[in-house]
């Protein structure tokens, strides 16, 4: 806490948050054709920027957004704040101007929040002579606009206090569904009763999927497969075309590739050991379906566009050509991961369709979203939907 000092204001629990995260999120650089969506990287110790901000003066609200920065992330020297003196090793650059917003938030008493993503979530007590609410609300720390979130389940009752869940995009809210916010706060009575769980990313609010492999790598990795090097295993379409590729990385970036391929080989030795006189035709072929894995094959029931984006997949763990980004592939491609269990590749498309809502693609999205059982995408198309009048 800051004490107040020469007319400045303090900082405490009643008006002030401070967050950090463990992760911070980069944006896609000019250039970079290995990146084409926005992913995160884990800060080094768990540590990094650090954001604080504070509200004074509810009647005529006054808002301050600080950030606090290790030394040696700065490329340029900043000048020292009148308003604060800078920790050891850090910088604090006043952000409170960059604020902006068709709506800010009003005076919160007892802020909480964090920061998920690339957002920075502010919640809080709101009262006025005329109303009470426990407030959410969300800073985007790219584009410093505010947005007011509005989840139902928060719009009767006694909520009063929040806490963030940034690894599964959640609020948690503590409270009571059927008392009055505004006597619980003038008795300053706190309700542990019930918990309603806010999922941010029927918003677009999340943490977008790590980058596994360095854009330089990737494209190594993209060369080697428009090359056929270390070429010794085929990915067959729907109309007998075929994709080369390595065995090898199928078999380490695929746990259902490695887990068919192990039960072909028990499969094959088994019936070689009971039948030696067995053709050995019929040893090679196992039938999986809808796929279909022989010795150097593996035939997907796909058109060959969607095969090709797959491999590539496996090649760089990211969604990263041009190919892979189109909508028809998107769509293929969240459906295969659902099938196979390609639990990171499901991640890509969903952040990828995310990065895509807009009027003209909210109802075709939603349509995906709902055959491949990503509620919280569908809810945040159907909304847009909605905003559109359809």
């Amino acid at each position: 806490m800051q004490p107040e000092l020469q007319g400045q204001h303090s900082k405490g629990a009643y008006r002030s948050v401070a967050a950090t995260s463990k992760q911070r999120v980069i944006m896609p650089k000019a250039g970079e054709a290995a990146v084409t969506q926005p992913y995160s990287i884990d800060e080094e110790g768990e540590g990094g920027q650090l954001w604080m901000y504070s509200n004074y003066d509810f009647a005529k609200v006054r808002r301050e957004l600080d950030l606090f920065t290790p030394a040696e992330e700065m490329s340029d020297p900043v000048p020292p704040m009148a308003r604060h003196t800078a920790p050891p090793s850090h910088v604090i650059t006043d952000k409170s101007g960059h604020m902006r917003g068709s709506s800010q938030p009003p005076g919160l008493r007892f802020p909480t929040g964090g920061i998920i993503g690339s957002h920075f979530i502010l919640c809080g007590l709101y009262l006025a002579s005329s109303s009470a609410a426990f407030s959410i609300w969300s800073l985007d720390l790219h584009t410093m606009v505010w947005r007011h979130l509005e989840p139902a389940v928060l719009a009767a009752g006694s909520w009063n206090r929040a806490v963030l869940w940034p690894e599964r995009g959640q609020v948690l809210v503590l409270g009571n569904e059927k008392y009055d916010l505004a006597s619980d706060y003038s008795r300053r009575a706190v309700n542990f009763d019930q918990m309603a769980v806010i999922n941010l990313e029927t918003y677009g609010i999340y943490a977008p999927p790590r980058l596994e492999i360095p854009a330089k790598v990737q494209a190594a990795g993209m060369s080697a497969l428009n090359e056929g090097l270390a070429s010794d295993f085929e990915v067959e379409s729907d109309d007998g075309r075929r994709v080369k590729c390595s065995r090898r990385i199928l078999l380490e970036r695929w746990p259902w590739f490695r887990k068919e391929n192990e039960r072909h080989v028990q499969r094959l030795s088994g019936v070689v050991r009971d039948a030696p006189a067995l053709d050995i035709a019929d040893t090679l072929l196992g039938n999986f379906t809808p796929a279909r894995l022989t010795a150097t094959t593996l035939m997907i029931p796909e058109p060959m566009p969607v095969c090709i984006a797959l491999v590539q997949y496996f090649y760089t763990l990211s969604l990263s050509t041009p190919l892979q980004n189109r909508a028809p592939v998107l769509s293929a491609l969240l459906f295969l991961a659902k099938q196979y269990d390609i639990e990171r590749l499901a991640k890509l498309v969903v952040h990828a369709l995310h990065q895509r809502i807009d009027i003209s693609t909210a109802v075709g999205i939603y349509e995906i979203a709902t055959l491949a059982g990503e509620q919280n995408l569908q809810v945040r198309a159907l909304s847009v939907a909605h905003v559109s009048g359809f």
